[in-house]
Formats: structure tokens, sequence, C-alpha cells
């Protein structure tokens, strides 16, 4: 059995659950994001809220824009840190979303919703204050904070590389010499030209 988050929504008495480990890894796989430049904070600040709304483990991503490259980059970023498909492709879908709404010139959580609920924007801001403010929240906020402040400045963080060595003599270098010994050569065997 897996463990279980509650978190509620706002005005709402019975609570929500999420799997407590997809919730962590989606916020670190969001932190990543941030702490790379990829993502605004906002991405990681509002997750309690966008999670509330959607009441999906998944916080409400089912797919990303593949055709972006810069969503597309940033997921397989992702992949190739360890995250699983899924919280890659939040990061995904709101780096994909902020490009959408930039364009159209609509809010990000229309953007993020598709535009396909009315009020959504409005809907989702009493969430974001419920994730906030609520004093049943208090564990689930907990559980995001843990996840964005503990190993993800590990992960994130690169080991150092060694500079590539550089060769003593390039290319150039043995064509010059390879010229140099053929003109040598044929001295040897023509003699010297007068």
């Amino acid at each position: 059995m897996t463990d279980r988050i509650k978190a509620y929504r706002a005005e709402e008495s019975l609570p929500l659950h999420f799997d407590a480990a997809k919730v962590v890894e989606l916020a670190r796989a969001a932190q990543f994001a941030v702490d790379a430049g990829e993502l605004p904070p906002e991405a990681v600040t509002t997750l309690g809220g966008r999670y509330l709304q959607e009441g999906r483990d998944d916080a409400g991503v089912d797919l990303y824009n593949i055709n972006d490259p810069a969503a597309r980059g940033l997921f397989n970023k992702l992949k190739a840190a360890g995250f699983s498909e899924q919280a890659a492709k939040y990061a995904a879908a709101y780096k994909a979303n902020l490009r959408l709404a930039r364009i159209h010139k609509v809010s990000f959580d229309d953007a993020y919703n598709g535009g396909g609920t009315p009020g959504y924007s409005t809907q989702i801001k009493r969430q974001h204050e419920a994730a906030a403010t609520d004093p049943r929240n208090e564990d689930f906020r907990a559980l995001l904070r843990s996840a964005t402040q503990s190993t993800v400045v590990a992960v994130a963080t690169p080991p150092p590389t060694e500079p590539a060595p550089t060769p003593e003599r390039t290319v150039l270098d043995h064509i010059k010499e390879f010229i140099g010994t053929i003109g040598t050569e044929a001295t040897a065997v023509f003699g010297e030209e007068h």
C-alpha cells in the first residue's frame, strides 16, 4: 500500500488523498527546473493549489506539447536526471503553457487548463489560498516544503567536470608535418632544385 497524504479543498469538508511519493517527485522535478532556470518559482509555490484544483496525483497533467522545443528539452533534461515521466511531464507542460499564455494573452491558469472551464482562474485562486492557509493542509504543505528543500539540491547540482584535454598538437600541425615530410623526402630522392 502506498502512503497517502490528505489535503482539503477550499470550502469542502472531505479531504482529497494523493500518493505522497508522486507528490514529492513532482515537486522535486519542478524545483529542479526552477533551480536550472527553466521555470519560474511559481511552478513550485502554486503546486499545492494546483493539486487541490485538479484533485489528481499528476496535478492535472496528461501530456505536454512535444512540438514545443523548450518543453521537450526540459522533459528530456528531467528524464536524464532520473525523474519519472509524469514528473517530467508536469514541468514540461508548465513550460509549454507559459509560452501559450504569453502568445494568446491569457492567464497562465487558463492556458494550463486549456481554456475549457469558465472561471478556472477564480477557482484555482481559491485552491491556492486553501493550500497555503487552511490549517487542515499543514501536513500537505510540510510534505511539499520538505520535497523542495531536501535532496533536490544534490540532484540538481551536477558534479564538477574536468575540462576537455586540449591536444598538444592540432590536426593542422599534423598536416603541416606531413607536407613537410613529403618535401624532405622529395629532396632526398631528386635532389634540390637549382
